[in-house]
């Protein structure tokens, strides 16, 4: 965006569409937008700080402490990995590094960030200390993980860290698989008795007898429970936690006899009238947990 079009105050953003002659509904729905403004390290007071633990090119467990050393009135760190994990953007990767904004619980509420490593809004002597919970991190490649650090100060003024990389994920006792859809309709949505599905793929059945448990992860629009009937993975039935007319998500604890070797059905169904239980793009996605 062209500094010249920023202005002192209030700034407007107006989104228009195409018109479709005797329809009446707009076709693009804006919720959120997040301005960003760049500015040369000397031309604006700002903390600064690093990652000191863990180091590059160290091997981490599960639930790590990372530790933010800063300086110059920090009073909040975001810290974001570059790592595998549920594509919760909804843009189609899984590498990547992984964060979302979500204006949630409602319609109107500011977006704020979610899905990172995690947030520290107070600090000890300028250090600030966050736990990563890893619980449901996919297994990750040697040296995949990297760290960056957002440090803001009281007027929300950001300064990136330098990335901290090269770091392996250990697990001695335990794996977590991330399988993705198959199949997955580029409408995917129900209304009026419909049902759609798609497939999630899963391991032969001497791998899946090793399964402690599973989580399914989706995300919706207009995924109401009392607007649609329950989804199913199999013949498992689950509520959609999801929200009438504005974007839901939700993580399903999915009992480990109801996953099976090979295809996998993930099924949405309505009877609503009006607008679709629609399920977003890139379909629902499934971690399994197996003991070594």
């Amino acid at each position: 965006m062209p500094l010249e079009d920023l202005k002192e105050g209030a700034n407007s953003l107006e989104g228009t569409c195409g018109v479709i002659e005797n329809f009446g509904w707009g076709q693009w729905g804006l919720y959120s937008v997040i301005l960003r403004v760049y500015y040369a390290p000397e031309a604006k007071p700002h903390a600064t700080g690093r990652i000191v633990s863990p180091q590059p090119g160290q091997t981490i467990g599960d639930n790590p402490v990372i530790e933010i050393a800063t300086e110059g009135g920090a009073t909040r760190v975001d810290v974001v990995a570059h790592c595998l994990d549920l594509d919760y953007d909804g843009d189609g990767v899984f590498e990547e590094w992984v964060e979302a904004w979500h204006q949630a619980p409602r319609r109107g509420d500011p977006a704020s960030i979610r899905h990172h490593v995690g947030t520290a809004e107070a600090g000890e002597n300028g250090v600030f200390r966050i736990v990563w919970d890893t619980q449901w991190l996919p297994d990750q490649a040697p040296g995949g993980v990297s760290l960056v650090a957002r440090i803001a100060n009281a007027d929300g003024t950001v300064f990136v860290s330098p990335i901290v990389d090269g770091l392996s994920l250990d697990r001695p006792e335990r794996s977590v698989k991330l399988y993705v859809s198959n199949d997955v309709p580029e409408d995917f949505g129900v209304r009026v008795k419909g049902e759609r599905s798609c497939a999630i793929d899963l391991p032969e059945a001497a791998e899946l007898a090793n399964a402690k448990a599973a989580r399914l992860y989706v995300r919706t629009w207009n995924g109401s429970d009392e607007l649609h009937l329950p989804l199913r993975f199999n013949a498992f039935e689950f509520p959609i936690g999801g929200v009438s007319h504005h974007y839901g998500e939700s993580l399903t604890d999915i009992p480990t006899d109801h996953l099976q070797s090979g295809p996998n059905t993930f099924t949405i169904r309505s009877e609503f009238k009006l607008h679709d239980l629609e399920l977003l793009w890139p379909g629902p996605m499934l971690l399994v947990e197996y003991a070594k």
